[in-house]
């Protein structure tokens, strides 16, 4: 398959994000209110659907925002702005339920903005299986799961087709998302089925990463980096040390 450009300018916030606990919504990543960095996540030098499909816990996805911002528009103002978070909660109050009932007067937001926490890690999770797949074929129930994914981020009003030149004067078809999430769907459209992700075989890491091509790993690498392959043969070579002779 022909791996299209994407093109999409995002921001992120140039103060960072905190992990907020809300009252009966869990916790929420949310931004600190600094001046947006401008930027697209598709043009550096890692690869943003692999370090999104490794976010799978609240620290994790909170490192991923640093770099790369919001999965949505929800976190944004329709300028694409960072808004003034919810900075210090302690300037609203909640009930039990986790309504905001009231707010101090020197205030500015009267709204919850940010990204739930529990929500993308779930996400992030589903791209991790799906991006393990050795073919582009799912099963049934990750099938399910994957169009209901679709249903929520995928909208096709969100993602847009368009031809730019480049400065050899080569015409290249270009897809332009509107959000993070739908360039991420995007790539893992793309992407998904190849034998070029593994799963790093190291029992406490699991990180998934990009084997062959550019990755400066070999094809068949069974770990994330030569120094996870390094510390699993040392635990092995331990294990079969200790185990008593016949």
């Amino acid at each position: 398959m022909t791996i299209l450009k994407i093109e999409l300018e995002w921001c992120r916030d140039s103060k960072g994000y905190d992990l907020v606990d809300i009252p009966k919504r869990g916790k929420w990543i949310i931004g600190k209110g600094g001046p947006p960095e401008r930027y697209n996540p598709f043009e550096m030098s890692d690869v943003p659907l692999l370090a999104f499909a490794n976010a799978h816990s609240e620290e994790k996805l909170r490192n991923f925002a640093l770099r790369y911002g919001y999965l949505t528009t929800r976190g944004y103002s329709a300028q694409g702005e960072v808004q003034p978070p919810v900075t210090s909660v302690r300037r609203f109050h909640w009930d039990s339920e986790g309504a905001i009932t009231g707010i101090d007067q020197n205030a500015s937001v009267q709204h919850l903005e940010g990204e739930s926490v529990d929500e993308f890690v779930a996400v992030a999770k589903l791209f991790k299986r799906v991006l393990a797949l050795t073919s582009g074929r799912l099963s049934r129930s990750l099938s399910g799961e994957v169009e209901n994914l679709l249903l929520n981020y995928g909208s096709p009003n969100d993602v847009s087709f368009n031809f730019n030149i480049d400065p050899m004067r080569r015409l290249h078809p270009v897809i332009l998302p509107g959000s993070l999430i739908s360039g991420l769907l995007v790539q893992l459209a793309q992407l998904a089925g190849g034998s070029s992700f593994k799963t790093c075989q190291l029992a406490r890491c699991g990180t998934l990463f990009a084997a062959g091509g550019r990755s400066g790993l070999r094809a068949d690498a069974k770990f994330c980096s030569p120094a996870h392959r390094v510390e699993h043969n040392s635990r092995t070579r331990s294990k079969t040390a200790r185990k008593p002779s016949a």
